[in-house]
Formats: structure tokens, sequence, C-alpha cells
């Protein structure tokens, strides 16, 4: 449990691009769409990798051992997504020690 909306978020984020979609079929269409979105599906949708198998066995991966919420001296938070090679690449640049540790103190 989180006290954050997630859920709501993650549903209003997917009903933005299904309501963009939908302008975009209108203008070539003429004809508009009903845009519905599940708040339960769409928070799940943002862990689905935990949901996935292949042959009945849980596919391997997850997120990258780096990837999480840092907090900043400001005050503030920073999430790190480090899954994708250019956004663990840009993350590396911040120092040349590469674990956890390392990384809480460059954020902070």
């Amino acid at each position: 449990m989180t006290p954050f909306r997630v859920g709501e978020a993650a549903a209003a984020g997917l009903g933005a691009v299904g309501l963009a979609v939908s302008d975009l079929w209108e203008l070539r269409t003429g004809r508009r769409q009903q845009i519905t979105v599940d708040t339960r599906q769409a928070a799940a949708s943002l862990r689905s990798y935990r949901y996935m198998t292949l042959n009945d066995a849980p596919i391997p991966g997850g997120m990258a051992s780096l990837s999480g919420i840092y907090s900043a001296r400001d005050g503030c938070w920073a999430y790190l997504h480090c899954n994708f090679f250019n956004h663990r690449e840009a993350a590396q640049r911040v120092g040349s020690e590469w674990h956890q540790d390392a990384v809480r103190r460059a954020v902070a």
C-alpha cells in the first residue's frame, strides 16, 4: 500500500493518451471513440513485469538494482529508472562509482 494515488495517476496518463488518439481518429475519420480506463488495471500495468510468465514460469528481470527513489539535498526526491540503457548511462555519468550508496550520495 502507498498513500500516493498511483492507480489514479496511471489511469489519468493512459486516459490522456486515449483522448489524444481519439482526437486523431476523429480528425481522420470524423468519428469519436469512447475512452475508458480501469484504475486497477492501470496501476497493475506499472508493475506488469511482475505478472508476466513464459511457459508458466516467471520471466527473469524486473527493476535494475539501482532504480529507485532517492532523497535530494533540497528535500525533493528523484526517481531513477535504470532499466533502459540510455537512462542507466545518464545516471552513470554522475560519478564513477556505481552502487546504491554512491548513487544515494550523488543524488543527495
